[in-house]
């Protein structure tokens, strides 16, 4: 196919508004990205390089984890100079921070915080504290993190205790910040009883967003429970949103945080992130969040959460550990955030296949190929791809196209790479177009017309 130009990179700064986030959880951290402890990084990265490192990325939203051991003191003072510093630049770069409001394991207060009348009256005074002084740049409280699993709540997961957590954080946010958006449930996976409990117990009325991190190798593999809890979200009596807020692969065997299998790889990584945040719009979801930027060296000192007990690098970063050069993920992320925001509107597009080389793709059926569509100004955007095993290296299958939409000069896009190529084999027929030959990968591909791509002649 003709090569006629590359995505033209945004920051965030030029974007409007848009589903993508970055996961800058533990920048509060001491000595992060090397941590926990408080033990010496191996090689330093600013705040504000972090903060510049997610506005070329193109995404407009970043997490924050606000652990209260790291603000508030046993003495009960409060620290902020890095939280000040976090918010500051990722603000001033056009960025929504939204703020976990959580503890850690081994940390001063003996979490969670329902564990005692005093500390929670301790915990509250801590959330008013923080909402007071960030409610003119904050919007978006998060709280707590995966409390369906017991490495972030001892002794054991409680969803009633979650639930009166959460109604109490809420309604004191609220008489601070009556336009704050609470995030709640945040669970590990897709924990579709465990969510169950928590609306039975009462906790709709107290949340705007519903949270979860679907983990996993194939991403795919989780339409069908997400949509499951989509329903089970939209049944309540006030509307509220899906989010999925902390997802992540590694680019290595070797790495701390992950309990799946591989393949592995960096363009496996870049692979499995496209295929991700796409899925995710597909099932429906407002926003879709990549953990994590930074590799960072973690010490996991609970071993029934994972299966391993060592430390090592977590190689679900986008930038490497210690050079902080970005893998082919963050490009591969990057030109997906420059091309689709939300003035893209997610649309169910009659779509048909017909796999005419299989390529490495032995035994692929059309009916398997995942397709997610957008429209704007009247024209069409399709994504399209195998839900393969993601591989490193492959060669491409090619397959023949129908689609009833609209796409003037129509452009297929590679956005591991950002190329956007010319399409010539075009045949129109009763209101429908027909694209032959076209690749067929494991990964996306986007088809497209021309004038919503802003194309250049090299990247920078």
């Amino acid at each position: 196919m003709e090569k006629i130009g590359y995505i033209n990179p945004r920051r965030s700064e030029e974007i409007d508004d848009s589903p993508w986030g970055i996961g800058c959880e533990d920048i509060l951290m001491p000595g992060y990205p090397y941590h926990p402890k408080g033990k010496p990084s191996e090689t330093s990265i600013s705040i504000a390089e972090i903060a510049e490192h997610v506005a070329r990325l193109g995404v407009k939203w970043a997490r924050i984890w606000a652990e209260w051991p790291l603000i508030r003191t046993e003495n009960g003072r409060y620290q902020w100079d890095k939280m000040d510093e976090a918010v500051d630049e990722l603000v001033k770069r056009k960025v929504n921070p939204f703020i976990c409001l959580c503890s850690h394991s081994g940390s001063h207060f003996d979490f969670p915080p329902t564990s005692s009348p005093g500390k929670m009256e301790i915990w509250l005074d801590f959330v008013r504290t923080l909402v007071g002084r960030y409610s003119n740049r904050v919007r978006y409280w998060e709280i707590w993190n995966e409390p369906n699993i017991a490495y972030f709540w001892k002794p054991e997961p409680d969803p009633l205790a979650y639930t009166r957590l959460v109604k109490e954080t809420s309604k004191n946010i609220k008489k601070i910040d009556a336009k704050a958006v609470i995030l709640a449930g945040v669970v590990a996976g897709v924990d579709l009883p465990f969510a169950e409990k928590l609306f039975a117990y009462g906790i709709a009325p107290y949340i705007d967003k519903f949270v979860y991190h679907p983990y996993g190798e194939i991403p795919e593999a989780s339409v069908s429970p997400v949509r499951q809890l989509k329903r089970l979200i939209d049944a309540q009596e006030r509307k509220l949103g899906l989010w999925q807020g902390e997802c992540g692969y590694p680019s290595t065997q070797h790495t701390a945080g992950w309990c799946g299998t591989g393949p592995w790889g960096e363009r496996i990584q870049a692979k499995w992130l496209l295929r991700r945040l796409l899925t995710d719009i597909f099932s429906g979801v407002e926003v879709s969040c990549i953990y994590t930027l930074l590799e960072n060296v973690a010490e996991i000192e609970d071993e029934t959460a994972y299966d391993h007990g060592q430390e090592g690098v977590n190689a679900k970063g986008l930038l490497r550990f210690g050079s902080w050069q970005p893998k082919p993920a963050y490009f591969a992320y990057q030109n997906l955030a420059s091309l689709i925001d939300n003035s893209f509107i997610p649309e169910s597009l009659d779509t048909s296949f017909k796999v005419v080389d299989q390529g490495i793709f032995y035994g692929a059926q059309p009916e398997r190929i995942m397709a997610v569509g957008f429209s704007k100004l009247g024209e069409a955007l399709l994504a399209y791809w195998l839900p393969w095993r993601p591989q490193e290296i492959i060669k491409f299958g090619k397959l023949n196209i129908s689609l009833d939409a609209k796409m003037k000069e129509p452009v297929l896009i590679d956005p591991l790479d950002g190329v956007v190529y010319k399409v010539d084999q075009i045949v129109e027929s009763k209101n429908k177009l027909g694209f032959l030959n076209l690749p067929l990968a494991d990964y996306p591909l986007i088809l497209t017309s021309r004038k919503l791509v802003n194309i250049v002649n090299k990247r920078t």
